[in-house]
């Protein structure tokens, strides 16, 4: 590649992202602001308690949310499952206990729910401007 057509690719991207964009202010606000979320914090903040909801509201998605639940619903179950197949003399308590280290993984969910997220606004900002 040559800088002068590096330089054209880099125009007609520029010109895409200065391109009018078809959507409400707000639909395309919360589009452009889950661009924004490429690491880990937002992920380990919905450990902070209405976090998630706040998230939700302003990002206009409960993508996160939803990963994180069925991430931790799973987790819990399957731990929960293997832990009684190796011991069944485990009581109930021990299996509560062992349920809430579904928690630790819920940053591991919720970064594939921001990641699935911001592909779908990626996309509907494409649609917008075309």
């Amino acid at each position: 590649m040559t800088t002068t057509q590096i330089n054209q690719d880099l125009a007609e991207l520029q010109a895409k992202i200065d391109a009018p964009v078809n959507l409400p202010d707000d639909a395309r606000l919360a589009f452009e602001a889950r661009q924004e979320d490429i690491g880990w914090g937002r992920a380990f903040a919905h450990w902070i308690p209405f976090y998630g909801l706040y998230y939700a509201i302003n990002r206009r998605t409960i993508t996160p949310w939803a990963f994180a639940f069925a991430g931790n619903v799973v987790t819990a179950f399957t731990l929960g499952f293997f832990v009684a197949l190796a011991n069944p003399q485990v009581t109930e308590k021990q299996l509560d206990n062992l349920g809430s280290l579904s928690l630790l993984a819920m940053p591991v969910w919720v970064k594939m729910g921001i990641n699935s997220s911001r592909k779908q606004g990626a996309k509907k900002l494409e649609e917008a401007r075309s």
